[in-house]
């Protein structure tokens, strides 16, 4: 049997060869994320003026829910109206205000069936 020789020399070069390997992945990794901007953040304010479809019915006595298809995404918001006049579900409507994480919507008197 022969006993393998281990010595200091060995150790230090595969220190060295995990410390560069461990510097490579991380300088691929900086390289791979400078040129992505990611911002999962959106400006409530992008919402106002945009059309909505009402998927829970309300009116100004109660809250209800509207959902919007943005960026190949369905976004469902609650929704509050400060009209007299009921919405119903399908009935399209125009952000008019976002306030804490609600929007406000008036009619734009135009009905889309589901």
């Amino acid at each position: 049997m022969s006993s393998a020789n281990i010595t200091a020399t060995d150790i230090l070069i595969a220190i060295a060869i995990g410390v560069a390997v461990g510097v490579l992945i991380v300088i691929a990794i900086a390289l791979t994320r400078q040129n992505r901007k990611v911002n999962s953040l959106v400006d409530s304010q992008d919402y106002v003026n945009a059309i909505v479809t009402v998927r829970v019915p309300f009116n100004q006595d109660t809250l209800g829910s509207v959902w919007i298809d943005q960026a190949g995404h369905r976004i469902v918001m609650t929704a509050h109206t400060r009209e007299k006049r009921e919405f119903l579900r399908g009935d399209q409507a125009v952000i008019v205000e976002v306030y804490d994480g609600k929007v406000w919507v008036s009619h734009t008197d135009q009905t889309w069936s589901l």
